[in-house]
């Protein structure tokens, strides 16, 4: 079963009890666009748990601002450190 929350003003659903990390790409010069991935962390069992990122991205959201994808960003990677993801 999926699990809807709304972060930052996004629905987002995904996979209960399973770590997420969001990212989006640097910022560039002339770039208006800044979408966010959000991939699930896995443990390949060598390294610290949630550490290895998928390489498919669950999710995908397109046509953000730099303000509003730094905004979500945030919101979403909200642990004690923003490399922790969250535990949806």
């Amino acid at each position: 079963m999926m699990k809807t929350l709304t972060i930052a003003g996004h629905k987002i659903t995904l996979e209960p009890g399973t770590r997420y990390i969001a990212s989006r790409p640097f910022n560039q010069r002339g770039r208006t666009e800044y979408p966010i991935t959000i991939r699930r962390l896995v443990d390949d069992g060598d390294r610290v748990p949630g550490t290895l990122e998928r390489a498919e991205p669950d999710l995908v959201i397109y046509g953000l601002s730099y303000e509003r994808a730094n905004e979500l960003l945030g919101a979403f990677n909200n642990g004690v450190s923003s490399f922790s993801g969250r535990i949806w």
